[in-house]
């Protein structure tokens, strides 16, 4: 096929007319939400860091660490598929500041009650549901966005662009939020209030977003349960998207939940205590630059493919290699590759699922590969019990195992990852009956 014309932020486009890696950059409106989200999710990181170690400080149970983390998620199980729904259908800029604004609100009430000294678990549990509730209405708007803004030619590079907002900011949380836990050991609320403060200018930024608007396939708007329907349906035809949604799925059981026992290890097992819990997530962080940055620059098809499966075979290794690790230097090292192999797998599978259906579906896609995401609450519990049964080491180093052996069995079973670029090129399934044209060419 040859090359096609888009239309983003109002300017021409022709596929790969534009080289470099940071072409999508070029488009101012794309650098306004990719600086707003930086904000919002170096704020994320750290709250999900001093969130940690203050639930560890306070319970001693790695059971309590990772049930706290893993309600944050738990929403994301049930809401992606209505926030898929909404950002297909309402405006997509109020979407983005309603989220920010009750993420906020929730920030500012933790913080106050922690400089009250009236602080309990179960306010912990509560504000984690309602940050982790935003979170999943709000992120497959932001995802849905991206392609709106620089047009589908310039949509892998843009989403693997995109991605560098959680590694940068799973770098730069971490860092900060060690050493603000060491202002006051005895008040916390000092980290929390330095995530509050960062997170406000992300309103302000987010307010002079301009967003395009949103086109329908040229059919009237169907009823919210018809409209999930119809993604399920999209999705169900497409043996591709439910490939990538397995592979996603075994990552999210049993590779992302290593994160929840970070402070479990820095504490107990590398003695490194908070400024060192800090290093460790930081340093994954910077591995995670590297790993986005590398997706920005191999975005072809075929190359994102074997990224994918080498990205994740080798964070299950890697998991399994910092299992094991007593010494500080080392697990750092570690940290650095899992962060580098977690975002090589998370990125590529991203975009893939972000680039496969047509822009009128999108949303609700991204909703659905939202809920594979939140299925990580399972494996955070199954983790944290597993710790307390049989220690961190064994627990943490089983989880890596079943995700090598779990990810193989799934490529095998699924011949359209390993033929992913021909299933590109082929017209998109559609759910009633019929085809329609390639929303992705190969490059």
């Amino acid at each position: 096929m040859g090359l096609q014309t888009t239309i983003a932020n109002g300017k021409p486009q022709r596929n790969g007319a534009n080289g470099g890696a940071l072409r999508a950059f070029s488009y101012t409106q794309f650098r306004l939400l990719w600086l707003a989200s930086l904000i919002s999710m170096v704020s994320f990181f750290m709250v999900m860091i001093a969130r940690g170690w203050l639930v560890l400080q306070l319970t001693n149970s790695p059971f309590m660490l990772t049930a706290v983390q893993g309600v944050s998620m738990l929403p994301m199980a049930v809401l992606p598929p209505f926030g898929g729904v909404i950002a297909d259908r309402l405006n997509r800029k109020m979407i983005l500041m309603v989220g920010e604004a009750v993420n906020l609100f929730a920030l500012v009430l933790l913080t106050a009650l922690l400089f009250a000294d009236l602080l309990a678990v179960w306010h912990l549990f509560a504000l984690s549901v309602l940050s982790g509730a935003t979170f999943a209405l709000a992120m497959p708007t932001r995802a849905a966005t991206v392609p709106d803004l620089v047009g589908v030619a310039e949509a892998p590079s843009a989403v693997a662009l995109f991605t560098t907002i959680f590694s940068t900011a799973s770098l730069v949380g971490p860092f900060v939020a060690g050493y603000a836990l060491k202002i006051n050991p005895d008040q916390m609320g000092w980290a929390f209030l330095a995530a509050t403060v960062l997170a406000a200018p992300a309103l302000g930024l987010l307010a002079r977003l301009r967003l395009p608007l949103q086109r329908s396939n040229g059919m009237p708007q169907a009823s919210v349960v018809k409209s999930l329907a119809e993604g399920m349906a999209y999705v169900k035809a497409s043996r591709l998207l439910i490939g990538l949604f397995m592979v996603g799925l075994v990552f999210a059981l049993f590779g992302m939940p290593y994160m929840t026992l970070m402070p479990v290890f820095a504490r107990d097992i590398l003695h490194a205590g908070p400024e060192g819990l800090g290093q460790l997530a930081g340093v994954g962080g910077a591995g995670a630059i590297a790993g986005s940055l590398v997706v920005a620059v191999y975005s072809k098809p075929r190359q994102l493919q074997w990224l994918m499966i080498a990205g994740g075979l080798g964070f299950g290794l890697g998991v399994i290699a910092f299992a094991y690790s007593t010494l500080f230097a080392l697990s750092l090292t570690l940290s650095l590759a899992l962060g580098f192999l977690q975002q090589i797998f998370a990125t590529t599978n991203f975009t893939l699922v972000n680039i496969a259906p047509p822009p009128h579906l999108r949303g609700r896609v991204m909703g659905i590969r939202f809920i594979v995401m939140g299925t990580g609450t399972l494996g955070m519990f199954l983790l944290g019990w597993l710790a307390e049964v049989i220690g961190p080491t064994r627990a943490l180093a089983a989880s890596g195992v079943l995700g090598v052996v779990l990810l193989v069995g799934v490529v095998v079973a699924f011949p359209a990852l390993r033929r992913l670029t021909a299933e590109l090129e082929a017209p998109t399934p559609s759910p009633v009956g019929g085809s329609q044209a390639p929303v992705v060419q190969a490059r």
